[in-house]
Parts: structure tokens; sequence; C-alpha cells
């Protein structure tokens, strides 16, 4: 990873849809920014802080903005084709035995063939 700010990241804001093209050094810098914006504000005075607290939350504003367009076009988060989990009920200790492990993968290859069900959990 680098040690970057950027990967920090990668599970949060709107603006994730583009960051992997960004890299990591695109997204540490919106970090940084806008944390120095807040810092900026904590500390400066009035109006030394204005601008650097503005230019900041015009760049958050416009990386989240970005994101939620970039997934508004994703098509509301709904797969293109159906997706089902496995979960066979298998003690871990037979898991992971190799003398059960042509038992354990015609479980799992069972479980795959069934058809789903429909519907959400």
């Amino acid at each position: 990873m680098g040690g970057l700010i950027g990967y920090s990241q990668y599970s949060g804001a709107a603006g994730h849809p583009k960051w992997p093209s960004w890299g990591g050094l695109r997204v540490s810098f919106v970090v940084v920014a806008v944390n120095a914006g807040v810092a900026g504000a904590a500390v400066l005075t009035r109006g030394r802080a204005a601008a650097g607290a503005a230019a900041a939350a015009t760049l958050l504003a416009a990386t989240l903005a970005f994101g939620w367009v970039r997934l508004g076009e994703a098509g509301g988060g709904r797969p293109k084709f159906p997706v089902a989990l496995v979960q066979p009920s298998i003690e871990q200790a037979l898991k992971w035995d190799a003398a059960h492990e042509v038992e354990t993968v015609a479980t799992y290859l069972e479980l795959t063939r069934r058809r789903p069900r429909t519907g959400r959990a």
C-alpha cells in the first residue's frame, strides 16, 4: 500500500467509485486538503482560515458529488445476474481434514447446483 493516507478511504465516502483510477496520491491529496482546512479553521484567525476552509469544502463537495453521480450510473446497485451464497453446515475440524476433502467439496458442489431461492434474507 505504500503508507498513503488515501488507502484509509477504501470503504468510505461516495467518492470511491472513481478512486481506483485516481490512485492513492490523489485520494491522499483530498483527505489531507480537507483535514488541513478543518485544522486551519480551528487554529487560524477567522479571516485567514476562511479561504482554506472554503477550498477544502469545495474540494470535498465536488468529490462527493462526483461519487454520487457515478453511483447513480451503476444501476442502483442491483446485479445484472443472479447471485447466491453457499454456506454449508460443516464442522471446522472436518472442513480442513484431508480425509473428508471429497465429501466437503461434494457438499459445496451440491449446494451450488441447487436452484437458489429468490428474494432477500
